[in-house]
């Protein structure tokens, strides 16, 4: 919760971090965001499928706390 005043506001800190970030301003957070582009975006949801099945092999009990809280 580093970057959030409480569990649905985020401080001045995230807020300009977002904005820099959408509109290619400051590439310095490294980690934070990607621009995404119709060439990059196949890779990238590739790549976010892959790191979503990795966590729900690792993290069994996670994924059934969840499906049962959905239910």
């Amino acid at each position: 919760m580093q970057w959030y005043w409480e569990s649905s506001h985020y401080n001045h800190e995230m807020g300009q971090m977002v904005i820099d970030r959408l509109w290619n301003h400051d590439d310095s957070h490294d980690g934070f965001g990607k621009n995404l582009t119709a060439e990059n975006i196949a890779g990238w949801l590739d790549e976010e499928r892959s790191n979503l099945n990795a966590l729900v092999r690792s993290q069994p009990m996670l994924v059934k706390e969840i499906s049962d809280l959905v239910r």
